[in-house]
């Protein structure tokens, strides 16, 4: 049993919660959303190599942007098959290095340097969901938010508010 899953919204033991007639645990999760920016974008005629040792190459026109999470401070791994949510619309995740990730907004004409990009949401019309995420990792969805280092700088909003605080204002105390 795991009581802390609960402030992700995950049940706490496997027959907890649904078919296997366990009562639901009315929890609100902390976790709603996980998010970042879009940084430099670049567009590359086919045939470009990009990546890590030019190891990828584009095979059509096509729009990169870098966003500032990589394997060691966030959700994603460096395998084929994320995605990410720029402006609503899913875009492949093509590469990913320790601090950084590349993505294919070829797709989202109006994204640009600064775009909100969503890895993670509750609501499956804002993003992937933890279930998503984890299936196209192949991890347990526990697995996907323990990978979430104090690394990066968090961003904590009162539900109830329009209070913003950010981790600085914390003490430096990392959570």
């Amino acid at each position: 049993m795991s009581p802390g899953q609960l402030l992700f919204g995950l049940p706490p033991a496997p027959t907890s919660v649904g078919a296997n007639g366990g009562a639901p645990f009315y929890s609100r999760p902390v976790l709603k959303e996980l998010s970042t920016l879009l940084g430099a974008s670049r567009e590359l005629p086919a045939g470009t190599r990009y990546g890590f040792g030019g190891g990828l190459v584009t095979g059509r026109r096509t729009r990169l942007a870098v966003i500032p999470a990589g394997f060691s401070n966030s959700i994603l791994l460096p395998r084929d098959g994320q995605l990410a949510n720029v402006q609503g619309q899913n875009v492949p995740i093509v590469a990913v290095s320790l601090e950084h990730a590349v993505l294919d907004i070829t797709d989202v004409p109006s994204a640009c340097d600064g775009s909100r990009v969503v890895l993670l949401s509750r609501d499956p019309a804002h993003g992937l969901t933890l279930d998503e995420v984890a299936h196209r990792q192949d991890r347990m969805p526990v697995e996907v938010l323990i990978s979430l280092s104090g690394r990066c700088t968090y961003r904590y909003l009162e539900a109830d508010s329009d209070c913003t605080r950010s981790m600085s204002e914390f003490d430096g105390q990392k959570l």
